[in-house]
């Protein structure tokens, strides 16, 4: 009798799950943004900067999905959480350590939106 599924392995669950709620969490934040941003002009500029944290949140959830995503087999599920906690709200040490884990295999940003990301931080 053939098997319907592979092996399962806890803590790749686990880290799946994690990521899925920090990935929640960034579109979450990204549908906060997008709904602010349709309101009228006269709020202010102190409205219009609170909700641009709106949109650092959400970018960084999405760094923070992506370092559960490309953490390595051998790699607890505790110690990939406590690695995308590190680094709190600091967008760029975030970028840097999701770059690193997707070893160029991947592309997280597009190449001209990185300069962006230094404005941004």
């Amino acid at each position: 009798m053939k098997k319907i599924t592979g092996k399962f392995y806890l803590e790749t669950q686990v880290k799946l799950q994690i990521s899925e709620y920090y990935l929640r969490d960034a579109r979450e934040w990204l549908i906060i943004y997008k709904t602010l941003e349709n309101i009228p002009d006269y709020i202010g500029k102190s409205f219009e900067a609170k909700n641009f944290i709106n949109l650092r949140f959400s970018f960084e959830c999405s760094l923070k999905s992506s370092i559960m995503s490309l953490s390595k087999k051998c790699e607890s599920a505790s110690d990939a959480y406590e690695m995308a906690r590190k680094y709190k709200h600091n967008l760029n040490k975030l970028f840097n350590k999701c770059n690193s884990r997707a070893d160029k295999k991947y592309r997280l940003l597009s190449p001209a939106f990185i300069p962006n990301l230094n404005k941004i931080a």
